[in-house]
Formats: structure tokens, C-alpha cells, sequence
């Protein structure tokens, strides 16, 4: 019989959580959009996500920054073809 961790069995419970750093969120969003812009040199699209991350520097509440971050990028790049 194959037992599989749902989550209503306590098995689940002792499996260990990798949660993603903010540096490892950033990273991904830098990954994605010099797929997404791979027109542009990825140095251009490394540098905007390092000052658009540089931005939020001093904000208090960090969760939604790798959002931020993209979607400020991502409206960046669109308008400078």
C-alpha cells in the first residue's frame, strides 16, 4: 500500500518547509524577465531589477516586494523598446 502526505495526514507534519528567501524571490523575477525581454541585454534587465529592488530598500513590510519589483521592470522594459 502507497502512502501519500496529504494534507490531512500528521506525516505532513514533519517534513521540513524551505521557504524562499527575499534575494531568492528577486533572483527569480531577475530570471523571468530577462527570459521575457531577452531582446534587451540581460545586464539592462539585471540593473533596472537592482534599482527597482533598491527602491523599496526602507519598506517596512517585505512580502509583496518581489511583486513590486516585477511589475515596475516589467512596465520599465515594455516602454523603452
Amino acid at each position: 500500500m502507497e502512502r501519500t502526505l496529504t494534507a490531512d495526514n500528521p506525516a505532513i507534519d514533519h517534513l521540513p518547509v524551505l521557504k524562499k528567501t527575499e534575494r531568492d524571490l528577486i533572483d527569480d523575477v531577475e530570471n523571468r524577465l530577462v527570459e521575457r525581454f531577452a531582446h534587451l541585454p540581460a545586464a539592462r534587465v539585471s540593473a533596472a531589477v537592482d534599482q527597482a529592488h533598491g527602491h523599496f530598500a526602507d519598506s517596512l513590510i517585505r512580502d509583496f516586494i518581489p511583486l513590486l519589483v516585477e511589475r515596475r521592470v516589467a512596465g520599465e522594459l515594455a516602454h523603452s523598446v
